[in-house]
C-alpha cells in the first residue's frame, strides 16, 4: 500500500494495478492529477469513471462491479493547443504530446493558470 500522506483517508484502489493509497490524496499525488477530481471519480459523480484511463474505486470493495455500463469511462473533451493549432481527443492526449500534466492543463482552460510549458489551451468542438 503507498502512503504517501501523513494521515489515513478514504483508502483507495486502482483497479487495474491493485495498487492500494491510504488517501484520495495519496492516490492523486501518484497519478499527478486534482484531489478534489479525483474524489469525485471515487464516488462516480458527475458520470466519472475513469482517472488516466485507471479505474479508482473505494480500497474496502463497496464498488467493485465493472461490468456495470456506467464504468465504461467518460469521453473525453477535445482541446486544442492555441499557439500551434493541434488538436487532441483529450486533456490527457493533450498532456502526453507536451509531456505536462492533464491537471495543469486543465486549469489553464479553467482560467487558474495561465499557461503551461509556454502554451495556452482552449476547448474545442
Amino acid at each position: 500500500m503507498h502512503t504517501n500522506t501523513k494521515r489515513d483517508g478514504v483508502k483507495v484502489r486502482i483497479v487495474e494495478t491493485g495498487e492500494e493509497f491510504n488517501s484520495i490524496q495519496s492516490c492523486a499525488n501518484y497519478l499527478d492529477v486534482n484531489a478534489h477530481w479525483l474524489g469525485q471519480v471515487v464516488k462516480g459523480n458527475r458520470g466519472l469513471r475513469t482517472c488516466r484511463g485507471y479505474h479508482i474505486v473505494a480500497a474496502d470493495g463497496s464498488d467493485n462491479n465493472l461490468y456495470l455500463n456506467e464504468y465504461r469511462g467518460r469521453p473525453g473533451v477535445k482541446v486544442e493547443i492555441v499557439e500551434t493549432g493541434e488538436t487532441f481527443n483529450s486533456i490527457t492526449d493533450c498532456a502526453a504530446h507536451i509531456n505536462g500534466s492533464a491537471g495543469t492543463i486543465h486549469d489553464v482552460i479553467s482560467g487558474r493558470r495561465s499557461t503551461h510549458k509556454g502554451y495556452k489551451f482552449k476547448l474545442t468542438d
